[in-house]
């Protein structure tokens, strides 16, 4: 695993981050800080205060500052086993989901790992940031599903955990007032945040106690096996089984700290839009949304269901007359556009068919909405909310993917997959609010 690194600039971003958190434990140096030319701006044992910021951003460094800071009080391996180990006793829907195997607990496990001081320091920014729980149930998850995966792959299983505590640090480096506004961004704007696993990929892959297994596993977690993920839209034999693990338990965890109805929404989706994982890690969605947490909740008033049917049946239908359209611009396509076409139209596809094979689309949204009123039954409230909203949710979700994807063609081209989606933007984006 090498060290050497190349000069770098200082994200203002991360730094920022690394300041605030400063101004609460002591951050010092952790060996000298070296200009490109190779002077020195802060000694090695140095505080680095909000003093350094100016000469910091001014100066690109010898190394990456995130080789070159440690705190006071960082994070470690014990506190990391206290906090999963409470996490497991406090969270009644991740416990089930994390069974140890016959290896040695997991919570355990997670505390032995070597952690390097450039990993304890980022780890402390998260847990600075509140953001630790969610590393900590990725990486449960993450190494319980490794052992029952990848059985006897110690070192790998390792990475892989390392990699699910460091996961997010990407998100370290973007402007937390868009982070901030992640479920409710436009397209467009969204297209940085969906940089972060590439930036973390760029600072984890030569740091000490990470390097190029952990970056790897790290890039991937926002991806799909059926290539509908990001930031490189990989699919099948490129998206291997232990960057799948991690990617599901990212998602799951996701799920987890968002309650019952996005479990529900999650088990739904594994079967009405199948392909995004393995098989043995969409079961464990599953058992996930057949927990009796995962039902007990309450589903929007009736009259606001109502709204978000509609809605989102005029976005489907609007679907079904692009469709014939969009074929016809694939027979004139380039080899790229029309393998990006045979991506969106195949997720389109699989939605109307979801919706129908729903039975939202076998009664008018007043008919549908005044039976489930007239049986007064909770489940199956719940059970059309959660659809509506998955379906809205991957309405959304193909917008942003389709500009992702778009940045890969000339402009005329991208327009092309733009249109495509853009007449679905207005109902899906008011059926989301």
């Amino acid at each position: 695993m090498g060290t050497h690194q190349e000069a770098a600039e200082v994200n203002p971003h991360y730094l920022n981050h690394l300041l605030a958190c400063g101004a609460r434990q002591e951050l010092m140096a952790s060996r000298d800080i070296l200009a490109e030319g190779g002077a020195c701006l802060l000694s090695q044992g140095s505080c680095i205060g909000p003093a350094a910021r100016e000469v910091l951003l001014l100066n690109r460094l010898a190394r990456p500052l995130e080789e070159c800071v440690q705190f006071q009080h960082p994070v470690t391996g014990p506190q990391l086993a206290e906090q999963a180990q409470r996490l497991l006793e406090t969270d009644e829907l991740l416990a089930p989901l994390c069974p140890a195997g016959r290896g040695r607990p997991l919570p355990e496990s997670l505390g032995r790992l070597e952690l390097t001081p450039p990993a304890q320091a980022l780890l402390t920014l998260l847990a600075d940031q509140q953001r630790l729980p969610h590393a900590l149930r990725v990486a449960l998850l993450t190494l319980s599903q490794a052992r029952r995966l990848l059985p006897g792959q110690v070192e790998r299983h390792q990475q892989l955990a390392l990699a699910a505590l460091l996961h997010d640090v990407g998100e370290l480096y973007l402007d937390p007032e868009l982070l901030g506004q992640a479920d409710t961004l436009a397209a467009l704007q969204w297209r940085p945040i969906a940089s972060h696993p590439l930036i973390a990929h760029r600072v984890l892959q030569r740091m000490e106690g990470a390097g190029p297994a952990v970056a790897a596993a790290v890039l991937d977690h926002h991806e799909r096996l059926d290539g509908f993920g990001f930031p490189r839209g990989i699919a099948q034999g490129a998206f291997p089984l232990d960057h799948q693990v991690l990617a599901a338990a990212e998602w799951l965890a996701g799920l987890l700290e968002a309650g019952g109805s996005a479990l529900l929404r999650a088990s739904i989706a594994a079967r009405l839009i199948p392909g995004e994982f393995h098989p043995a890690l969409l079961g464990w969605v599953h058992q996930a949304a057949q927990a009796p947490q995962a039902r007990n909740w309450e589903p929007a008033p009736l009259a606001l269901g109502q709204v978000r049917v509609e809605r989102l049946a005029r976005a489907l239908q609007q679907a079904r007359t692009l469709l014939p359209w969009a074929s016809q611009q694939q027979q004139r396509a380039s080899a790229t556009l029309s393998q990006l076409l045979d991506l969106h139209l195949a997720r389109l596809r699989r939605l109307l068919a979801g919706f129908s094979s729903a039975g939202l689309d076998s009664l008018t949204p007043d008919a549908l909405l005044h039976s489930v009123a007239e049986a007064q039954d909770a489940e199956l409230k719940r059970d059309l909310q959660a659809l509506v909203d998955e379906f809205c949710w991957r309405l959304q979700e193909l917008e942003r993917e389709a500009l992702l994807h778009s940045s890969r063609l000339g402009a005329q081209e991208a327009a092309v997959l733009q249109r495509l989606l853009a007449q679905l933007n207005e109902p899906a984006q008011r059926a989301a609010a």
